[in-house]
């Protein structure tokens, strides 16, 4: 396969996206980690491109990725829409932008490429690290408040090697629970001659220590991951696929769990005011 010729983005304020294939990015990272390269990977989601137009140091930090892949559906009907730079043309053709994302999801993987999830690809580079024999570190935030959330994270934590390890036989791996000590943390990732690292800490503060991990020691690979680790250790469950595909995850997801209905601002975010950002956008 040529590497050189397939890779195109598309910029979505400011930060480019790249618009691959889920299979060409899975091969371009081993051709990458065979070469000894760093590969800083990013997963922009609305709700991230929304946070990136009011943070310039975050937004600067997704922009060094090498590849920036499109974690939303909504980000289809921002390169549907930021196809024509008149805002009236825009609206004009947002009905047709959202029949396309809801019937027409052929074209627009063909003309755009993959929607690449952050989950599915922290299972493709875990399947490879295990084959491979690759050490990886899952880096996860110290629980600190006493609510019920907290607890069940608490205790995932405290039993992990059962509820992933089992999992992942063959993985070397190790959970870091974080405690704010980078000079420590980059250390360590030298002595023990880290190679993989997923960041679980939050939004903005894992893609900072994903790229500062890259920059201060020998590790080849990063990748923040949001829920990935949270689907795969049963904290939460994943929707099918019929409503990732569709865009309505977050429907799934208030039914399984109603008492999380304060996402409800959040949705609000990567929906309404992620289109009007879309519409203005320069």
């Amino acid at each position: 396969m040529d590497y050189d010729i397939e890779k195109s983005s598309t910029e979505i304020f400011w930060i480019e996206m790249t618009n691959i294939t889920f299979q060409w990015l899975i091969d371009k990272i081993m051709l990458r980690f065979s070469d000894k390269k760093k590969t800083f990977i990013t997963t922009p989601n609305p709700e991230i491109l929304n946070k990136s137009l009011k943070d310039k140091e975050f937004r600067n930090i997704l922009k060094k990725s090498e590849f920036a892949t499109p974690d939303g559906i909504g980000l289809y009907l921002a390169y549907q829409v930021l196809n024509y730079k008149n805002i009236f043309i825009r609206i004009f053709i947002l009905p047709y932008a959202w029949f396309n994302i809801l019937f027409r999801k052929k074209y627009l993987w063909k003309k755009y490429w993959d929607k690449i999830c952050g989950s599915d690809l922290t299972l493709a580079i875990l399947d490879i690290a295990s084959q491979k024999e690759i050490k990886i570190w899952i880096i996860d935030p110290k629980q600190v408040l006493n609510d019920e959330i907290s607890k069940k994270k608490k205790y995932i934590q405290e039993n992990f090697d059962e509820l992933f390890g089992k999992k992942y036989p063959k993985l070397e791996y190790k959970l870091i629970v974080y405690d704010g000590n980078n000079e420590k943390l980059y250390q360590t990732i030298k002595k023990e001659k880290i190679q993989i690292a997923f960041s679980t800490i939050g939004m903005k503060k894992q893609e900072i220590m994903s790229f500062n991990i890259l920059k201060n020691t020998n590790c080849l690979l990063t990748l923040w991951i949001g829920s990935s680790f949270d689907y795969i250790t049963g904290f939460q469950k994943r929707a099918p696929k019929k409503y990732g595909n569709n865009g309505f995850e977050w429907v799934y997801r208030l039914i399984v769990n109603p008492w999380r209905w304060k996402r409800l601002k959040r949705i609000y975010n990567a929906t309404i005011v992620f289109t009007f950002n879309v519409i203005l956008s320069k």
